[in-house]
Parts: structure tokens; sequence; C-alpha cells
């Protein structure tokens, strides 16, 4: 089973079936069934992260009832790392519960697109640890402040001679 721990320490298990899919269109008016044939789906909900904790808060709801924890509250509890890790488990329910091809080619499109994330990170932690992120910002800040001189002496309005 995937899992996502809150700030509080709560852990909660995201497992799909067809019951939780039924709760999350009835919350959300999003059908999970329809994610294997839209890829636009999935790239609607990582642009919009408040539609997505709703979906995760309907996945979990019974762990969240039990536990006397609503919506607002849930999302309370919610962290950039909790949510990167609610994110996974959620994606990986969402994989699991696909059987065959379907299946396979999420599990495909997440395995690639976690490809893709590990080495964007290891590009990021590169540019970070040889300067080049330092030398853009600085030269990003030297060109910005350049302009400004250049700009507010080109703004300022000439006076005429005097006589």
């Amino acid at each position: 089973m995937k899992s996502f721990r809150l700030t509080n320490g709560q852990v909660l298990e995201t497992t799909l079936t067809y019951g939780v899919v039924k709760r999350v269109l009835a919350l959300t008016g999003v059908n999970l069934l329809e994610v294997p044939d839209s890829s636009e789906m999935l790239k609607d909900l990582s642009n919009d992260p408040i539609a997505f904790i709703d979906i995760v808060y309907a996945v979990v709801k019974p762990q969240l009832d039990d536990a006397g924890i609503n919506d607002e509250q849930f999302a309370e509890l919610l962290d950039g790392g909790s949510v990167e890790s609610a994110t996974s488990a959620f994606l990986e329910a969402l994989v699991d519960f696909f059987p065959g091809t379907r299946g396979t080619m999420l599990r495909r499109v997440l395995t690639k697109a976690n490809d893709w994330m590990a080495k964007a990170d290891r590009k990021i932690t590169e540019a970070l640890e040889d300067g080049t992120i330092d030398a853009a910002i600085d030269g990003a800040l030297t060109e910005l402040i350049a302009g400004n001189s250049s700009t507010k002496s080109q703004a300022e309005p000439e006076l005429p001679p005097s006589n």
C-alpha cells in the first residue's frame, strides 16, 4: 500500500477501489477512470494543487473522518514535503488500480516522469554547486542595475540651458 505522512505525523494510506473512485467523482467532479485516456487530466491537476489536494482528501476521507479531521484541517496539515509524498502515493495507487495495458502504460509514463524529475534535480544541484546559477543571478542583477541606470538617465528630462 502507498502512504504519506501529514505534518502531525499521521500516516494515510492511498488505495484506489471503485468505491474510492466513486467518492472522488462525487466530491470533486473528477472521474479517475478517465485518467488513462486523458493526458490533459494529470497535467491540469499538476497545475492546480488545490484541486489535487481535494482529490487526495476524497481518497483518504474515511481515514480522516475516523481521526476527526475535516477538509480544511487536512489542508492545514499539508506542507510541501507531505504534498510531494501524497502525490507519489496517489500516482502509485492510480497506476496499481488499472490492470493490463492501461496500467502498464501509466507505469511507463510515471517511470519516465520520475526519471525526468530526478535528472532535473541532478542538473539543478550541479548548477548550484558549480556556480552556474550564482553567475546567472549575478549577470541578471548586473544587467538590471545597468539597465536601470541607463533608463533613469534617459527618463530624466533635459533642462533648458540657463541664460
